[in-house]
């Protein structure tokens, strides 16, 4: 039987990619006590159910540690681990954990004769043979969804709900093409009062002359794609019809998030992405709802790149953002995740 073990820690991608890599019968898990009480264990088979690897029940054995950076504890964890599977085939990844953890792994099991196996976190999905004997390529690619979960972030949203979302957006793709050429400053949408403004984003509303008074508007492009995309007719006071809130958003500042997905989405492998998903939102325990249409993880830097619309209830206008993150989290003190952020463009 093959038994796969694994140092975890807060990165979790070099230990997903060697359960995807090597499908072991068995998965032990070596666990300190800091990543117990941050349940990493459990988000971390949380992110392989997503990627279609089932580890519960029997198939998987978590070893407790109860000092992490003593050589000696590590030790007796890795003999308690080793001595239920004597006979299995072994093999280990000192990728994660502390130093003292990988230090002892590696000097544990290569007394044994087990394989042991590192990934760089600048190559994901090369896997080294610690005795430089060999290097293989992992050929799964983590989704938005897996990279997330093992961060003990899920989805609001199902995935029929987001399928739907990103239908609807990929309708909209020429027209926001048409509005990306021709964009500037001011707003599509007007609205006289902020209360207006929310009723509509939330229910959507029957246009009335004066809500469109962006220059926009008046080109005959996008006249007539805003015509065809929503449906809407030529009356004496303008286009005229009724918007519901996806439509509504969309005109609010969001058209630009679908641009932007669908700007990443037809340049996938060309740009290297693994995944580029729409309108996807996420929580976690220790974080308020955040949310973006696209994101998407390259190979060798495992950038996450999303579009956010801020609405504000003070603000008199929406602003679009294109955010990117390091997908590598900063530990505050409190040990909860974090990502970086930085807007790399807006529009006032």
């Amino acid at each position: 039987m093959r038994t796969l073990l694994c140092l975890l820690s807060d990165q979790h991608v070099p230990n997903l990619l060697s359960v995807h890599h090597f499908q072991p019968d068995r998965l032990v898990l070596v666990e300190s006590q800091q990543m117990q009480q941050r349940k990493v264990g459990d988000h971390f088979l949380q992110a392989l159910a997503l990627g279609g690897q089932d580890y519960g029940g029997d198939r998987q054995e978590r070893q407790p540690l109860d000092h992490e950076d003593s050589l000696p504890a590590v030790r007796k964890a890795l003999q308690a681990a080793f001595g239920r599977h004597p006979s299995d085939e072994w093999i280990v990844n000192v990728t994660g954990g502390t130093k003292p953890m990988s230090i002892e792994t590696y000097q544990f099991f290569t007394a044994l004769g087990g394989t042991l196996v590192y990934i760089n976190l600048s190559e994901p999905d090369r896997i080294q043979w610690m005795d430089g004997s060999k290097v293989e390529t992992c050929g799964h690619r983590l989704s938005i969804a897996e990279f997330l979960a093992g961060y003990g972030f899920t989805s609001r949203k199902p995935p029929a709900e987001v399928a739907e979302g990103e239908a609807r957006a990929s309708s909209w793709r020429d027209l926001t093409r048409a509005l990306a050429a021709e964009a500037g400053p001011g707003e599509l949408l007007v609205f006289e009062t902020d209360e207006q403004r929310d009723k509509a984003w939330d229910r959507g509303l029957t246009l009335e002359p004066g809500h469109l008074r962006s220059p926009l508007v008046d080109l005959p492009a996008i006249r007539s794609r805003l015509a065809e995309a929503f449906g809407m007719a030529e009356s004496p006071g303008g286009l005229a019809g009724k918007l519901d809130k996806y439509q509504v958003n969309f005109l609010l500042g969001q058209w630009l998030e679908v641009f932007v997905w669908g700007l990443l989405e037809r340049n996938q492998e060309a740009l290297g992405i693994w995944d580029v998903g729409g309108t996807s939102s996420t929580r976690s325990r220790r974080s308020p709802d955040s949310s973006g249409p696209c994101g998407f993880r390259s190979r060798p830097r495992r950038t996450t790149c999303w579009t956010r619309t801020a609405r504000s209830r003070k603000a008199t206008t929406i602003v679009p953002r294109l955010m990117a993150a390091r997908s590598s989290p900063v530990t505050r003190s409190d040990s909860s995740p974090r990502v970086t952020t930085r807007s790399c463009c807006s529009r006032p």
